[in-house]
């Protein structure tokens, strides 16, 4: 059984488009041999949960980082 929120986000070509793109992102990352820190996992879900724009990601991690 899958739930609401999954299959809205799989009927919604835009958010399987974002989610893949987070998917690859967080693949390359890891090839790499790192690790998103807990900060950076919460913004990426909440850009991929559409709570979020990416603008404002951006916005949030920087403000994160150089505070």
């Amino acid at each position: 059984m899958v739930s609401l929120d999954h299959y809205g986000a799989a009927a919604d070509p835009a958010a399987r488009t974002l989610d893949q793109a987070a998917r690859s992102a967080l693949g390359s990352v890891r090839a790499e041999g790192l690790e998103p820190d807990a900060f950076g996992m919460s913004v990426i879900e909440a850009v991929c949960a559409g709570e979020l724009t990416t603008d404002g990601a951006i916005a949030q991690i920087v403000a994160h980082y150089t505070a």
